[in-house]
């Protein structure tokens, strides 16, 4: 059977990962891959830049060992631009003029906020 469609590999600094995943998962739809391939396939297409930090993150198990889903969260969570930390996001903050993009809540001022504002 011939291969449907095309993934490109996923650029851990730019790429959105929630959309990228929504293209694997219609990538594997498209090319009715079955499920005992799914992971296979997905390591696969990620590239390489994407796959070493997913290896790093799974360690010390392998990354083939985890579900097609397990991997997807996992990235989510720490891989693909992840949560910066309170101190960076403070330190940033008050470092700079906040812009549109930009959010208090990072921050976790909680009881400082309206000071800090």
């Amino acid at each position: 059977m011939a291969k449907i469609g095309h993934i490109s590999e996923f650029n851990v600094t730019n790429d959105d990962w929630d959309i990228y995943v929504e293209r694997v998962k219609l990538f594997l739809k498209a090319n009715a891959v079955k499920n005992d391939m799914k992971v296979a396939t997905f390591l696969t297409i990620m590239g390489n830049e994407a796959y070493k930090k997913l290896r790093t993150l799974c360690a010390p198990e392998p990354a083939e060992t985890k579900s097609f889903d397990e991997l997807v969260q996992i990235m989510r969570d720490k891989g693909a631009k992840p949560k910066p930390t309170e101190i960076a996001a403070r330190y940033i903050f008050q470092n700079r003029i906040q812009t549109s993009t930009e959010s208090v809540t990072d921050c976790d001022f909680k009881e400082n906020l309206e000071a800090r504002l």
